[in-house]
């Protein structure tokens, strides 16, 4: 009897060891979601900073519309991503194109904890 009792104790804690475990893995996963978020709004940062030296340099050597437009399909882009994450509060398009991506970016680090 004691046998058993000490056989159903060892496999309850080792199932209590699992679930501990699995909830420690579950933690760990939220930092790298975070890390992986603020990687993408960081390459569209560098983008678009890119994208609006492209226009100052054509505008002052008299260049073409074509960065113009590459311009507003971004601020386009970026405007399909605040209703995809669900972020149309945040949203304004007056403010310049860095700042949507940090209210964004916000945005989507608010949700993150929520949760």
């Amino acid at each position: 009897m004691e046998e058993e009792k000490k056989v159903i104790e060892t496999e309850f804690l080792e199932e209590k060891k699992e679930k501990e475990d699995s909830q420690e893995e579950k933690l760990n996963f939220l930092p790298l979601f975070a890390f992986c978020l603020f990687l993408i709004v960081i390459f569209q940062f560098f983008y678009i900073v890119s994208l609006k030296r492209k226009i100052s340099d054509t505008k002052a050597l008299g260049g073409s519309a074509k960065v113009v437009e590459d311009l507003n399909q971004t601020r386009g882009y970026l405007k399909k991503l605040y209703e995809v994450y669900k972020c149309d509060k945040f949203y304004d398009p007056s403010t310049s194109t860095s700042f949507q991506i940090y209210n964004l970016f916000y945005c989507i680090k608010e949700k993150a904890e929520k949760k």
